[in-house]
Formats: C-alpha cells, sequence, structure tokens
C-alpha cells in the first residue's frame, strides 16, 4: 500500500479519515496466546497466472488512487 507523505498527508491517513464509523476498529483483534495447534496455509498459485505489473498497470493504480482522494 502507498503511504508516501505527500504536501498536503499521506495516503495512510486519508484513507483512515474515511473509514467508515465502526469498521476495523483498534483493539478489536487479539493474537493467539497460545500457537502449538498454529497450522501454516499453503497456497498454491498457478504460475501462468501471474504476471509482472506494467507501467500502465501502475499509473491506472495511482490514477485511481488519486481520483478517489478528490
Amino acid at each position: 500500500l502507498i503511504v508516501e507523505y505527500t504536501k498536503y498527508g499521506n495516503l495512510r491517513d486519508y484513507l483512515r479519515r474515511k473509514r467508515p464509523p465502526g469498521h476495523a476498529l483498534p483493539g478489536l483483534y487479539e493474537s493467539p496466546s497460545n500457537t502449538d495447534n498454529y497450522e501454516q496455509e499453503t497456497i498454491i498459485i498457478d504460475d501462468d497466472y501471474i504476471r509482472s505489473l506494467t507501467t500502465i498497470d501502475l499509473i491506472l493504480f495511482c490514477l485511481q488512487v488519486a481520483s478517489g482522494m478528490e
């Protein structure tokens, strides 16, 4: 996630200010104290599905973020 500092603030703080009330309230998540039964999830990803982000992908992502901040 982009959280660079800019002239008028940063994306992280903007998104936190615009978050709907009651969404992801701090303190609701509790880390498990006992991890003896912890099992790591294995995810298999098809290599044909993975592709690199292109310059166009990054530009479009930036435009979408900027338009959402208007």
